[in-house]
């Protein structure tokens, strides 16, 4: 019998020692050796009470930044080739603070926001550095030891000046932004969504959504989770998904998009069902433009055959 905690044991001791929210997560690592931090709740909705929720499938905690837990995260890809994290660090001389290592062999380095100051997520502050506020998260450890820690102390208050300098033009306030041209997503059967996305693939003009999904940037003009998104969308719009769909694999299936990176919250639901409301917008656009272009097809060739002068067909009513 393993001597190793369950991520539930694990998470009333994180909640109990720290007092912070944490919820479920299922941790794994693909094909090509990206980690994939899935929330197996609505993180955004649930009270961080480890007790109200389920926790099958569980092997990792997360734990809300921002509003809901008063922690913001600077995100050290420092192994990466290109990243200036280092030369950053060293210029801003942050305090000592909570550091852990993360599975793919980052860094979080874990502060306190200041009273009234409140930062949303900024994604390359520099190559190398991203940052976790409100509408984010983070996996604070999981049972199997690929997360640790590095520094144990308390995490330590961000300076003032730091944080001026890391708000962004879309910080928000953690809530639900709103847009009525968006419907509300309806129910999909997970089962056959996935049955569809696998016959998809396996089409022979499967290949270019296939590369998408498992990472491929071709021929894309902006690479981030975002564009990623937005192009895996724009794929499954033209191949005949729907709305909820494209929706639900966005947020549930990809991993390379902005649900796989920052969770399922209110933030990320928002932009998946924004990614595939305007693909599918774009695909009935591309449908009308062709429509109207052969029906001008239509006219010009009407127009070059003129009909005689008392001459009938039997087709005309």
């Amino acid at each position: 019998m393993s001597d190793r905690p369950t991520a539930y044991q694990l998470a009333r001791a994180i909640h109990q020692e720290h007092g912070i929210p944490v919820f479920p997560v299922a941790l794994s690592q693909t094909e090509t050796g990206k980690w994939r931090k899935m929330p197996l709740v609505k993180w955004s909705q649930v009270s961080g009470d480890p007790r109200e929720v389920i926790w099958r499938g569980a092997n990792a905690i997360g734990v809300p930044t921002g509003q809901r837990s008063g922690l913001y995260v600077i995100d050290l890809d420092d192994y990466k080739p290109g990243s200036e994290s280092a030369d950053w660090l060293a210029d801003h001389k942050l305090p000592e603070t909570r550091v852990h290592r993360t599975a793919s062999g980052g860094r979080h380095m874990i502060y306190r926001l200041p009273s009234g100051i409140q930062l949303g997520n900024r994604a390359s502050v520099v190559p190398g550095l991203d940052t976790r506020g409100n509408g984010g998260m983070f996996v604070w450890g999981d049972t199997d030891g690929h997360y640790s820690v590095l520094n144990g102390r308390a995490a330590s208050e961000l300076p003032r000046d730091v944080c001026e300098e890391l708000k962004g033009d879309k910080d928000n306030d953690d809530g639900p932004v709103l847009d009525t041209a968006i419907p509300a997503l309806g129910y999909v059967d997970m089962i056959g969504l996935r049955q569809k996305l696998t016959s998809a693939f396996n089409r022979r003009s499967g290949g270019s959504l296939r590369d998408r999904f498992e990472g491929s940037v071709a021929d894309l003009t902006d690479s981030s989770a975002s564009g990623r998104d937005m192009s895996l969308a724009g794929l499954l719009a033209h191949r005949s998904f729907g709305f909820d769909e494209i929706t639900l694999i966005l947020l549930t299936q990809f991993p390379h998009g902005v649900a796989a990176r920052d969770g399922w919250d209110d933030r990320t639901e928002r932009l998946a069902k924004r990614c595939a409301y305007r693909a599918i917008q774009n695909k009935l656009r591309r449908t009308e433009l062709r429509q109207q272009a052969m029906e001008r097809r239509l006219a010009e060739l009407r127009a070059s055959f003129p009909r005689q002068a008392g001459a009938t067909s039997e087709i005309d009513p």
